[in-house]
């Protein structure tokens, strides 16, 4: 491939990510979920029966903070609480199928980026 064959394909290329990025943008704003949102999501969806205090540590944010992201996805239908019989102050929590969804829907709009499906980052200590 000569430099200038090389140089076309590069321009094309980016405009092609371009473009992409702008589909992934307003498909993004048409879920009305924020970022600190979807971070919820993702953690949620990589732990399972996750509590409120261990989501607030491992996003590294406030329990009140924490319990607003979670009222607000649980009102969109995206979180669900659940109950623990041992401890009624437990709420652990888990996505509901839309919340799935959702998330599934936020990783395809990153345009095969990264490989793989994106991963909670992991707590210091759950328990």
């Amino acid at each position: 491939m000569d430099l200038t064959a090389h140089n076309r394909f590069h321009v094309a290329y980016i405009r092609a990510l371009r473009e992409l990025e702008t589909l992934r943008l307003a498909q993004w704003e048409r879920s009305r979920v924020t970022l600190p949102q979807l971070r919820v999501l993702f953690q949620v969806r990589g732990a399972p029966g996750i509590t409120t205090g261990q989501l607030a540590q491992c996003l590294g944010i406030t329990v009140s903070t924490t319990s607003g992201l979670v009222a607000k996805l649980a009102d969109a239908g995206l979180v669900a609480r659940g109950m623990c019989q041992d401890d009624r102050r437990q709420v652990p929590l888990d996505l509901t199928e839309a919340g799935r969804a959702s998330a599934r829907a936020a990783h395809a709009g990153r345009g095969g980026v990264s490989e793989g499906k994106p991963q909670a980052l992991p707590c210091q200590d759950l328990e």
